[in-house]
């Protein structure tokens, strides 16, 4: 659902009266902390899908003290997870990382208090993780290397936080995963770091299989070159025989973007 009218009462009597849910989506809602600890010690032994977008306000946003024990109440049977802008942080994601084996969705735009510390775990804990959006500068290649090496199904990356490196592309390089080789629609969607150069040549490998995008930049599948995303004739070909890489891939005047500006659909 998605209404200001709904608060913590409705929360209350969700968490009395619906313990067989398979779907809990409360979007946008007045639901805070206050509401959600009242599934604190219920079994949703059902609950496949849980969507907790937009919670509360700014200044009083859901947090991993009620968050933390909705996914420790459930059985392993949760593969979609939305947090989009919640206070959560390592705790939340190292529970779904010991309580989700069969996730497949992890939405954390947003969650800036989400670090290495606990994306490594997602490694080990969620084999069957597709679809990935994290956007936290306290991420980095430490975590999503392991990521890339272990989790073969993960086909839309949205890592426009992370401080990523040209060693996050070689990992790609060296062990795709299986999803972004297997001819499907693909995404990946970064901040500056990478270079343009090993970015392209993961393109190729991949069977120009996947859509790249870096903050305006984008380099769309079955083309050969990079477009900007806002001016459709700006056009970057890359070369033969590319040069050596700037520092930190694009130059300033190429990468004046904002996370307001950039705009991912995954179907």
């Amino acid at each position: 659902c998605e209404c200001k009218l709904i608060g913590d009462p409705a929360a209350h009597a969700l968490a009395r009266r619906c313990s067989k849910l398979r779907e809990l989506e409360l979007e946008s809602c007045a639901v805070t902390d206050d509401g959600l600890r009242a599934f604190k010690g219920k079994r949703m032994t059902d609950l496949e899908s849980l969507g907790l977008n937009n919670l509360g306000s700014y200044a009083n946003r859901i947090s991993d003290v009620s968050v933390v024990p909705i996914i420790q109440g459930t059985s392993g049977l949760l593969h979609t997870v939305h947090l989009f802008r919640s206070a959560v942080g390592d705790a939340t994601v190292e529970a779904i990382a010991r309580n989700c084996p069969a996730l497949e969705y992890l939405g954390l735009f947003g969650c800036d208090a989400v670090t290495d510390a606990s994306v490594i775990l997602l490694a080990s804990g969620c084999p069957r993780l597709e679809n990935l959006f994290l956007t936290s500068r306290r991420v980095s290649d430490r975590s999503i290397i392991p990521m890339l090496q272990s989790c073969p199904e993960l086909k839309f990356l949205d890592l426009r936080g992370p401080e990523l490196t040209d060693a996050f592309v070689e990992q790609l390089i060296r062990q795709p995963p299986r999803r972004m080789v297997a001819r499907e629609y693909s995404r990946i969607s970064i901040h500056n770091g990478p270079s343009r150069e090993r970015l392209f040549a993961f393109h190729q490998l991949c069977h120009r299989n996947v859509t790249i995008f870096v903050g305006e930049w984008e380099l769309n599948r079955d083309e050969n070159e990079w477009r900007c995303a806002r001016y459709a004739s700006n056009v970057f070909q890359p070369a033969p025989a590319p040069a050596p890489p700037t520092p930190g891939g694009f130059s300033s005047d190429e990468s004046e973007s904002s996370d307001e500006d950039d705009v991912v659909t995954v179907s």
